[in-house]
C-alpha cells in the first residue's frame, strides 16, 4: 500500500479493529485499490439473491462443518461467521440497534460454535449460526420478506423462491414456488475478475476496505458478547 501497489487482502482485514482503520486509511491515502476477500459475495446466488430479496425481515444463516485442523488459531466468528454477517449486513442495509451472541469452545482453546442475533433499526432481524465441530456441512442463508421467501444454498449456488400474491378481495395469497435457474461460477475466479477490472477501471471493488472493516467490527462485537 505504501509503495502504491493495489491490494486484494484476505479476510478479516486485521486482529483489530484499530489495525484495520490503519489499513484502510492508508489504501486511501495511497490513491489504490484495497480489496477485501469476502468470498461468498460472489457467489452466483447470493448475486441473485441480492436482487430479488428486496426490504428483508428475518434472515437465517447457518455455516456449519466438521473439524479440520485448517484456521484453529483462531475462533469460529472470526473464521467463518464473519461471511455471514457481512452478507447479512449486504441485506439489510441498516444500522445495528442491538446484538446479543453466545458461544463455547468444544475442541480448540478458541470458540468453536457460535449463534448471533442481529436486530436492525429498520426493524429487520438476524440470527447466524457457525459451527467447526458439527457432523454435517451446511452453508445455507434464508431471507423471509413481506410476501417472500428465498433461500440459497451456497454449495450449488441454486434459490428456491417462493412469493405470495394477493388475491382480489381478500382471502389467503396464492403461493407460488420456483426454484430459480442460475449458472454456478467459481466465487474465487468472479473475485479475481472483478478485482483485476476493479484496478483497471479504477472503480470501487464489491467489498472495498470500508465493507471489509465494517464486517471485522461486527465479528468484534460478536466476541465480545460471548466473552461477556
Amino acid at each position: 500500500l505504501e509503495s502504491g501497489v493495489h491490494m486484494l487482502m484476505e479476510k478479516p482485514i486485521a486482529p483489530t479493529y484499530e489495525e484495520g482503520r490503519r489499513l484502510v486509511e492508508l489504501a486511501e491515502h495511497s490513491g489504490v485499490t484495497f480489496q477485501v476477500g469476502h468470498l461468498e459475495r460472489y457467489n452466483a446466488g447470493f448475486m441473485e439473491l441480492v436482487k430479488r430479496a428486496g426490504h428483508a425481515r428475518f434472515i437465517e444463516a447457518t455455516r456449519i462443518g466438521g473439524f479440520t485442523e485448517r484456521a484453529t488459531d483462531v475462533d469460529v466468528v472470526t473464521d467463518l461467521m464473519i461471511h455471514d454477517l457481512d452478507l447479512v449486513m449486504a441485506l439489510v442495509r441498516s444500522p445495528i440497534r442491538d446484538l446479543r451472541a453466545t458461544g463455547v469452545s468444544v475442541l480448540t482453546e478458541h470458540v468453536d460454535i457460535a449463534n448471533a442475533r442481529l436486530e436492525f433499526e429498520n426493524g429487520a432481524v438476524a440470527n447466524v449460526t457457525a459451527s467447526r465441530v458439527s457432523t454435517k456441512k451446511q452453508r445455507r442463508i434464508r431471507v423471509f420478506g413481506k410476501n417472500s421467501y428465498h433461500a440459497l444454498d451456497f454449495a450449488d449456488q441454486q434459490v428456491d423462491e417462493v412469493l405470495a400474491h394477493p388475491q382480489p378481495g381478500g382471502g389467503r395469497p396464492e403461493i407460488k414456488i420456483e426454484k430459480l435457474s442460475i449458472t454456478p461460477t467459481p466465487p474465487l475466479d468472479a473475485e479475481l475478475a472483478d478485482f483485476v477490472d476493479t484496478v483497471r477501471r479504477r472503480r470501487v471493488p464489491l467489498v472495498d476496505g470500508r465493507t471489509g472493516l465494517e464486517a471485522l467490527r461486527v465479528a468484534l462485537m460478536v466476541k465480545e458478547k460471548i466473552a461477556a
